[in-house]
């Protein structure tokens, strides 16, 4: 969080404290409390004994046999999973933008690419989808504001958000 804070310090605002914590589960934190809200890798929603299989390995098996088969019950459990992991990743977004400053921007790094783009990694958001999101959960972010950069240190199937919470929060 200190090195993004360094290198796009909110305007006024100087380095002061830093608070870890699980950004899925914010509730206890006030509104509008921070200069900058940054997340890392959002861990995806699933879980080996919710899809009834004994270990990660067996997860990467299946969702690889989900995309590489185009039948029709593989294309609607692809759109199934890519929903779920789509409001899983708005609920993180949206505790951060909540804490976040009127004018405050708002970090996600190490953004994964969806199921089926790199199975490997369990799944995450294209970058087509934050401009989307922004009325689907009814953040307090400009779209305009959306930003993108490439992940030069996970490699290239990963990638950054950086948006601007809105200054008017009334």
């Amino acid at each position: 969080a200190k090195d993004v804070f360094d290198v796009i310090p909110p305007y006024g605002s100087q380095n002061g404290k830093i608070c870890q914590g699980d950004s899925s589960n914010l509730e206890f934190v006030p509104s509008n409390s921070f200069d900058l809200a940054y997340t890392g890798y959002i861990t995806p929603h699933l879980d080996p004994l919710e899809l009834n299989l004994p270990s990660w390995s067996d997860v990467l098996e299946r969702m690889t046999a989900i995309c590489r088969n185009d039948s029709e019950e593989n294309r609607r459990l692809r759109a199934l999973m890519q929903d779920r992991n789509e409001d899983w990743y708005a609920k993180w977004v949206s505790h951060l933008v909540r804490i976040a400053k009127p004018g405050a921007p708002v970090a996600i790094g190490h953004v994964s690419l969806p199921y089926c783009k790199n199975p490997a990694d369990f799944g995450g958001v294209p970058r087509s989808w934050w401009k989307k999101a922004v009325s689907k959960y009814g953040w307090d972010v400009d779209p305009e504001s959306i930003e993108y950069q490439s992940d030069t240190w996970l490699g290239p199937r990963r990638y950054h958000v950086l948006m601007m919470k809105t200054s008017n929060t009334g």
